[in-house]
């Protein structure tokens, strides 16, 4: 069992445990929200198209391009995308997905 299955449990466990939908429907609307997008990363090998949510500004996130190639870019206030490594913005029509970077390593 993955992390986004755990998470999905997690979330139906506590919609059941407190019968969210007579006591707090905005809270169980959200709920809701992720429990779908947890559906949509774990069928989607936790590749979020750019269609669907956009990364936080500034924040390095690992990038998928309509050539297939992979980059490590940032999207920035004025809704381009920077490359650090060659110091150049990359075309926001150019990106089709795009995912968190890994934890680095705890040793």
């Amino acid at each position: 069992m993955n992390s986004l299955d755990i998470i999905k449990q997690h979330i139906i466990k506590t919609l059941t445990f407190y019968n969210l939908s007579r006591k707090n429907k905005s809270l169980r609307a959200e709920l809701g929200k992720i429990h779908s997008l947890a559906d949509k990363l774990s069928e989607n090998n936790s590749w979020i198209s750019v269609d669907d949510e956009l990364p936080p500004d500034f924040e390095s996130v690992l990038t998928l391009s309509i050539m297939n190639t992979y980059q490590i870019l940032s999207l920035q206030k004025n809704g381009e995308y920077f490359d650090f490594a060659r110091k150049e913005t990359v075309r926001v029509d150019y990106i089709t997905h795009w995912q968190p970077l890994p934890q680095p390593p705890k040793e």
